[in-house]
């Protein structure tokens, strides 16, 4: 079985630190990493845009990313410090992200990882096994991260739904209301006419009304059976 190439951006301006890390990547297995490596967090931006653009072009690609993770030095020529990660995070914010620390920059890895880094190495401590490491749960916790959001996005639309469906039904009940308070005012007022003033009413004014209480009765029959089919079809019975 063929392993998964793992495309990772390092981007780190201490050409002796890079040579460290690149050198442990080719001791342990070449074919299964893919590494591309920058000095500079604006050199990682633009290289992370162009390629997204790249792949935004085949609607099927959009949702695919550039890099499956990024090692981060916090100390780069062009920026510094815990700004480096909410500046690139602002732009790639889905990809995991490994913060790389000097030796006495602990608090800043901490940081990062309330930031939302994934995981952070001290670079003077780093050996091929603890970086690998650090990838494989970076990349298990990205994942992660992935379906929760994924799970929260369904969440949030099944409750969009489910709160338009609820405004339709009120804006249903209020028309189903309205529509019958016609019929029935027409059966009370016909009735009243019959009940009060029948002696005055001729055979043909009788009929009329008997007409008009049969039309209005029928009429409401009629907007029940379209209520009970509407009912039956919100609960699948009916495609």
């Amino acid at each position: 079985m063929n392993k998964r190439t793992i495309r990772i951006l390092l981007v780190e301006d201490s050409l002796t630190d890079a040579y460290i890390i690149l050198r442990g990547f080719a001791r342990s297995n070449s074919e299964e990493w893919q590494i591309t490596h920058v000095d500079r967090l604006s050199e990682a931006i633009a290289i992370c845009s162009r390629e997204s653009n790249v792949t935004g072009e085949d609607i099927s690609s959009q949702k695919q990313q550039t890099f499956d993770i990024i090692l981060l030095d916090l100390h780069l020529p062009d920026s510094t410090g815990i700004d480096t990660l909410r500046e690139f995070r602002h732009v790639e914010p889905n990809i995991p992200v490994v913060v790389l620390t000097g030796l006495d920059d602990e608090d800043s890895g901490l940081q990062a990882m309330a930031e939302g880094a994934q995981d952070y190495l001290v670079k003077d401590a780093v050996t091929i096994q603890r970086l690998l490491r650090s990838i494989r749960y970076a990349l298990e916790r990205g994942q992660i991260l992935v379906q929760l959001k994924e799970s929260e996005e369904r969440t949030r639309a099944a409750l969009r739904k489910e709160q338009e469906l609820n405004e339709l039904k009120s804006s249903f009940v209020a028309m189903v209301s309205h529509e019958f308070r016609t019929p029935m005012s027409t059966i009370v007022s016909s009735l009243d006419l019959l009940r009060y003033h029948e002696e005055k009413i001729t055979e043909d004014k009788k009929f009329q009304y008997f007409q008009r209480i049969e039309n209005a009765i029928n009429q409401m029959i009629q907007m029940l059976d379209e209520i009970l089919f509407l009912s039956r079809n919100e609960i699948g019975r009916v495609e």
